[in-house]
């Protein structure tokens, strides 16, 4: 497999007879190891994560964070349209975003919702697997407006059962009444993630391709 080692400040990966450097492409036959740092190949085995792109990630959780908090009043309970929602499509674009937006949810239900813990356990539960949903549509369709249906499916089904094991434990789990909660919380999320997210990131990917490199190359 392979033995790995600090090479010029990052990881390498001794089993080759020669330095492939798979982010540039440019190749250096008096090395013996081969160096793989990028994560937009298929064969990933290292992700570099530069003090530049843990200050994105820090942003992306504090805004997410401030503005869920900030409109406390829409951002949690049946009725919820939580703007900040559409930062998860950030992950589409690049990888380093799903813990971020993760981090903001986990700070914003432990810190704002009047269901506490619960919702910052089943919440940040809930954005993780949308994430990862949201990963998957983009390498195996590339397709944006398929990524966003996930945080609001996700989020259809989570957030009911949050409210309703916080008011009144499993037992109060019914379909009479998980089905409205439901369907308001689809209803939020898909105005503010499948209409105003995926509205805005298709504006930047046509007028500001600039930022959209930006946020891909951090």
């Amino acid at each position: 497999m392979g033995l790995w080692i600090f090479y010029n400040g990052v990881v390498v990966r001794i089993f080759c007879n020669r330095l492939i450097d798979k982010t540039c492409g440019a190749r250096y036959n008096d090395s013996k190891v081969c160096l793989i740092t990028t994560y937009k190949k298929q064969e990933v085995f290292f992700m570099k994560i530069t003090v530049r792109a843990m200050v994105y990630m820090a942003v992306v959780a504090g805004v997410y964070a401030a503005i869920t908090i900030a409109q406390s009043a829409i951002g949690f309970g049946a009725i919820q349209f939580r703007v900040a929602e559409s930062l998860n499509l950030l992950a589409f674009f690049n990888p380093i975003f799903a813990p971020a937006v993760a981090l903001g949810v986990f700070l914003a239900n432990l810190l704002g919702s009047p269901y506490g813990i619960l919702d910052a356990g089943l919440g940040t539960l809930a954005t993780i697997i949308a994430l990862i949903l949201i990963r998957i549509t983009k390498k195996t369709t590339n397709n944006l407006l398929l990524a966003s249906v996930w945080p609001t499916l996700v989020n259809a089904v989570m957030v009911p059962l949050v409210i309703l094991i916080s008011g009144g434990g499993l037992a109060a789990v019914t379909w009479a009444a998980f089905s409205p909660i439901a369907l308001s919380v689809f209803i939020g999320q898909f105005v503010v993630v499948n209409i105003f997210g995926y509205a805005l990131f298709r504006y930047l990917m046509a007028r500001h391709k600039n930022f959209i490199l930006m946020i891909e190359e951090v």
